[in-house]
């Protein structure tokens, strides 16, 4: 039975375009007729016969408009929910809408050259959209107002504690230490046999990206805290679990090795591990990250005091060549 209703109602929404429309009956809902079978929206009417999407009905006005005493007398006698009054309005609803067609057409005009050239705009947004984010990305973090200005010889001590201790016999350093440990190699050559694993598998896989590989996305860390912080990346933490206080022992690698500088010792490697400490601050006076930094400043102090070891605590300096 759905089926046949469905079918009389294509029908007669096809009969609508075989009438001809009268001069002093104009009816809007036949002339919009083609664009709502298109892109008419959903309707629930019929999904219990047939799933997706179901086109809605286009009604024939021109009963309405030809022989309205007729339809008046018709909704009287069929004793619905319309009253014979509210038939009046619903023809005189097309012909309010007759004058705004002009209107209407050139609107719908003006809209399709302006998503026109919207299509031929967004590419170039989004590409000025990245290469404003890529230049941004090139932006340093803020210095902080008590670091010095300019090269290593601008850096400050300060604190000295403790007295560098004396010894009566020749100090060793410790990279000859090191070397005579055979835990530091700095000298090579070429050798007939060689066992001694040099290079660990992660340093290994570091050399066997290339450029057409699959995996060109990813990169050895030279630092623990960028992975730290991505931890927190799209990660809301309650304010009263602030500051955060995080370590990690993370294994890095670095392109640049001691430059040399130095007359003796290790400073950069290209394969290293250190213990960081990290941290999450809340920014609501603008002291919270100092005041955290002084604190991880004094754990480490605590740990070389209770070892009694002489060091000195310096502020860095800004450039570094």
């Amino acid at each position: 039975m759905a089926t046949s209703v469905r079918m009389l109602v294509r029908l007669s929404a096809l009969n609508v375009f075989k009438k001809p429309i009268p001069q002093h009956c104009f009816c809007t809902t036949a002339l919009l007729a083609s664009c709502r079978w298109i892109h008419s929206p959903r309707s629930s009417l019929y999904e219990h016969a047939q799933e997706g999407y179901i086109y809605k009905p286009d009604l024939d006005m021109r009963i309405v408009c030809e022989e309205t005493d007729k339809v008046i007398a018709n909704v009287e006698n069929r004793k619905g929910d319309l009253r014979a009054e509210d038939v009046p309005d619903i023809d005189q609803h097309d012909k309010k809408i007759l004058p705004t067609l002009p209107e209407f057409e050139t609107a719908r005009g003006k809209g399709r050259e302006i998503r026109h050239r919207l299509s031929e705009l967004y590419p170039k947004e989004s590409e000025l959209e990245q290469q404003h984010y890529l230049q941004a990305l090139r932006l340093p973090n803020s210095t902080h107002p008590s670091v010095p200005i300019g090269d290593e010889s601008q850096a400050k001590v300060l604190e000295l504690v403790g007295q560098k201790p004396e010894f009566d016999f020749k100090v060793k350093g410790h990279l000859e230490i090191g070397e005579q440990l055979d835990l530091i190699r700095q000298r090579s050559g070429v050798v007939s046999e060689c066992l001694a694993s040099i290079l660990s598998p992660s340093c290994l896989h570091f050399l066997w990206l290339s450029e057409d590989s699959a995996q060109t996305d990813l990169n050895l860390a030279g630092t623990g805290e960028v992975g730290v912080a991505g931890y927190f990346m799209d990660h809301a933490v309650n304010h009263r679990d602030l500051p955060m206080r995080m370590v990690c022992c993370s294994t890095c690698y670095r392109a640049e090795t001691d430059t040399g500088r130095e007359a003796w010792g290790l400073y950069r490697v290209h394969h290293f591990s250190k213990v960081e400490m990290f941290g999450v601050t809340a920014d609501e006076t603008g002291q919270e990250s100092s005041q955290l930094l002084d604190e991880f400043l004094s754990l480490q102090k605590e740990i070389f005091s209770a070892l009694e070891l002489h060091y000195r605590s310096a502020c860095l300096f800004t450039v570094s060549e």
